[in-house]
């Protein structure tokens, strides 16, 4: 007999007034799926933020510093939390999930 698998499933949600489409992505365990999401995040912000919006983002950096090589998963989640508060706000939502086989 087989055991089930868990898998967190990450979602991120920009709203109706966004032209960014839902964003679906998955990861094994609970930290991992944190650090794809700020890997996501880093790279959508560098790419889509405009003027004021990067102000905003640059200045985040500065005060909440974020290496991906050396944070903890703690570190990690609390990065991507105040990301979602000062600098962009879609919704983001980690849930774990069962996969059968």
């Amino acid at each position: 007999m087989t055991s089930n698998t868990c898998v967190h499933v990450i979602h991120l949600d920009w709203g109706s007034f966004s032209s960014h489409e839902p964003a679906i992505m998955a990861a094994p365990d609970e930290p991992n799926a944190y650090a794809r999401t700020a890997r996501y995040l880093r790279q959508q912000a560098r790419e889509y933020l405009e003027d004021d919006a990067q102000e905003a983002y640059d200045d985040f950096v500065i005060a909440y510093p974020y290496d991906p090589d050396t944070a903890t998963p703690e570190q990690t989640r609390e990065w991507v939390d105040r990301f979602d508060e000062e600098v962009w706000y879609p919704l983001i939502t980690v849930q774990q999930v069962e996969v059968r086989p």
